[in-house]
This record gives structure tokens, C-alpha cells and sequence, in this order.
């Protein structure tokens, strides 16, 4: 089954509550980490997914204040 498709790129509106995002690396030096901190930009990455499920899940009257 291929992947769904991207929603279209937006800015959340300014009452989205978007949650505190932490991430915990335990070992920087590993290969992994290091691979994946080059490929991506972990903050921007999940809160794009963040605005993705507000998107697909709700309208902006019908979206989580709190």
C-alpha cells in the first residue's frame, strides 16, 4: 500500500495548540544519531507532523484548543 499523501503545506493558526516537543538522545556519537540529525530537523519534522494530524482530523472550528 503506498503512503498517504501529504497534506498541502500551511501554517497552523496561532491558537493550534501545539504540545512541547522533547527528544532524548542518549549517544550523539552513534552512526545513527549522527545519520539522523544530518538528515533531518527533529523540531521542524515532528511539529510538521503535528500540524499534518490537525489538518487531516479536524477543521479549524473543530480543532483541540487546550
Amino acid at each position: 500500500m503506498p503512503p498517504l499523501p501529504r497534506p498541502p503545506p500551511s501554517d497552523p493558526q496561532a491558537d493550534w495548540p501545539i504540545p512541547q516537543l522533547v527528544i532524548r538522545v542518549d549517544d550523539l556519537g552513534h552512526p545513527g544519531a549522527k545519520l539522523f540529525f544530518e538528515q533531518c530537523k527533529p523540531y521542524d519534522a515532528l511539529r510538521d507532523a503535528i500540524v499534518a494530524v490537525y489538518c487531516w482530523l479536524y477543521t479549524t472550528e473543530t480543532v483541540p484548543r487546550k
